[in-house]
């Protein structure tokens, strides 16, 4: 696993019950996160802190951007997720790069 190879202070998840580093923090990804480190800035658009959703429904999207650029990670979320980002985040979905999921949709 990637975990055993790299020292993992911290770790931001959508499935708090999946994930096992005892060596590190592990908090529940929501909107609104964000902090900077090296010149460049993350920020959890998705999933809303109030939210109930679970599963895929729940996945962290992440948007990474410098002043060289952004990439938006839209993890593993469904189409009602996408449209509440539409809805919710339109600026901040803009990005140079969008690294989708890995499996395809018909309705993403």
């Amino acid at each position: 696993m990637i975990f055993d190879a790299l020292p993992v202070e911290r770790a931001l998840t959508s499935a708090l019950d999946e994930l096992r580093l005892p060596q590190a923090r592990i908090d529940v990804c929501h909107a609104g996160q964000q902090w900077h480190w090296d010149n460049v800035g993350f920020e959890i658009l998705y999933p809303m802190a109030s939210g109930t959703t679970s599963g895929n429904k729940r996945s962290c999207v992440l948007r990474v951007a410098n002043s060289g650029g952004a990439v938006l990670l839209t993890g593993d979320t469904e189409e009602d997720a996408e449209m509440l980002l539409l809805c919710n985040q339109t600026k901040r979905l803009k990005s140079d790069v969008l690294a989708v999921r890995h499996h395809g949709s018909s309705t993403s």
